[in-house]
């Protein structure tokens, strides 16, 4: 999906946008079986790229009403499970993610319902979690040192 988004065509976004309502319709409107469709870290990444694909495609008008009406269920979908406060994995780098997550949605669909709110949420729990789970050195304390790139 990276590949497809950083080349910034309209194919390669077209593509993109298949692939994603590819996963909605079978993981949300077929509602099929996959212990993975909602794990923390697939939300996250998930999370970060359908606001891009929702609002390269309204710039670029390659999106009808019915796909942009599932692409913003689905965002809608994203950001409360990324709000819930039981699925929040403040104990890893997971927890990051998730706020970055929330953060793409807030920052490049700022129409979204309450993206103020969903921001402040972020802003506030990264920092939290930033102050307690990196050093003054600027390295997280996570035992997983190929995080530490992406961290």
């Amino acid at each position: 999906m990276d590949a497809l988004l950083l080349r910034n065509t309209i194919s390669d976004l077209e593509y993109a946008k298949s692939i994603a309502l590819d996963w909605i319709d079978y993981n949300i409107i077929d509602e099929n079986q996959n212990s993975f469709a909602w794990y923390d870290m697939g939300v996250a990444f998930r999370a970060t790229r359908l606001p891009y694909i929702i609002d390269r495609c309204v710039r670029n008008k390659i999106i009808t009403p019915e796909e942009f009406s599932k692409l913003s269920r689905a965002l809608t979908l994203h950001v409360l499970d990324l709000t819930s406060l039981d699925k929040f994995a403040s104990h890893s780098n997971h927890g990051l993610y998730q706020l970055c997550g929330l953060l793409a949605i807030a920052n490049i669909l700022p129409e979204t319902l309450n993206s103020h709110l969903i921001a402040a949420y972020a802003e506030q729990k990264m920092l939290e979690m930033l102050e307690r789970d990196v050093s003054v050195e600027g390295m997280h304390k996570e035992h997983s040192p190929d995080y530490h790139i992406y961290i």
